[in-house]
């Protein structure tokens, strides 16, 4: 019996050693091919656009290695779903590192995302925002079923993005039309998304320049699928800096009774609490200041210097 036992024991020692040999070996390998991924960028690129549904153009890539972690930089990255025919989401530098104990674990992969200078265009169409490049996300096919097929696809693809450990954006904007008449510019100063065991934070700066230039401050925490309706729970901050809101308003919906809104600023603090997809409770600290009325009568309105 001591013998058999003995037997096995040695036995798994030397599975074991063979195993962290290759292992060794394994990361070696990949090591050297890392730090060499330039040499091979081209069937790098066409390896992705083959085998997933995005076309990939990049001007560089460099590799480096941290741990079990491999590390890229990529250089002037154009981005957009394969059967996308509209401009590409363009980058000027995308850091992307590969948690390989983290992927082996959760079966998919898991990465860190560090985006910088990237720049979009959207717009308004159906009641939906469409991101030039990423079109195909909102189209519905003609078929019923491969539309429904196709939805759940991209929503999977989107969760799984989501789902990645920490994203960062930093000097990023995107133009969006359609929304008034002229484009409204998002500017991202820095935006970083964390995924903890159970809940996603959320931190950043931003600043809106359409009919006028808003600039907020956002923070929050929130659990489920974006895209799983009634799944999404959680709550937001956000802190607005003083500002001229009346351009924002729509005219038709300026009017108080008698009299409509000739100047508006103000800025505030905001708390929104969300549960199963729906909003629970809202909070505010709003600060307005200068807020004056104009009627087509006699009777002149009353100029509120704060509210």
């Amino acid at each position: 019996m001591k013998r058999v036992a003995s037997g096995v024991v040695r036995g798994l020692l030397s599975l074991s050693v063979a195993l962290l040999v290759c292992a060794a070996v394994f990361v070696g390998v990949a090591r050297e091919l890392v730090y060499q991924v330039d040499d091979f960028q081209a069937e790098l690129v066409g390896f992705v656009n083959e085998r997933t549904d995005f076309a990939l153009e990049l001007e560089s890539i460099t590799g480096s290695w941290s741990g079990l972690a491999p590390r890229f930089s990529l250089r002037g990255v154009a981005l957009r779903l394969a059967q996308s025919e509209t401009p590409p989401l363009h980058i000027d530098k995308l850091d992307l590192e590969i948690l390989l104990l983290r992927s082996l674990v959760n079966l998919e992969p898991r990465l860190r995302l560090r985006v910088a200078g990237a720049n979009g265009h959207a717009w308004y169409q159906d009641n939906h925002l469409v991101l030039s490049g990423f079109d195909g996300l909102t189209q519905s096919d003609a078929s019923e079923a491969d539309s429904t097929e196709q939805g759940e696809s991209d929503q999977t693809l989107l969760d799984l993005i989501l789902a990645q450990p920490r994203i960062e954006f930093s000097d990023s904007a995107i133009r969006i039309e359609g929304l008034y008449p002229e484009p409204v510019l998002l500017g991202v100063h820095r935006f970083r998304t964390e995924a903890g065991k159970r809940r996603r934070y959320l931190l950043g700066e931003f600043t809106a320049d359409g009919p006028s230039k808003i600039r907020f401050e956002l923070k929050g925490k929130v659990s489920g699928s974006v895209f799983q309706q009634g799944s999404l729970s959680g709550g937001l901050y956000a802190q607005v800096d003083n500002a001229d809101w009346l351009p924002w308003v729509p005219a038709a919906k300026r009017g108080i009774a008698s009299a409509s809104l000739a100047n508006l600023n103000g800025g505030g603090r905001f708390w929104l609490n969300f549960s199963k997809g729906e909003i629970k409770e809202i909070l505010s600290d709003v600060q307005f200041s200068n807020i004056e009325l104009e009627t087509s009568n006699e009777i002149k309105p009353p100029h509120i210097l704060n509210l």
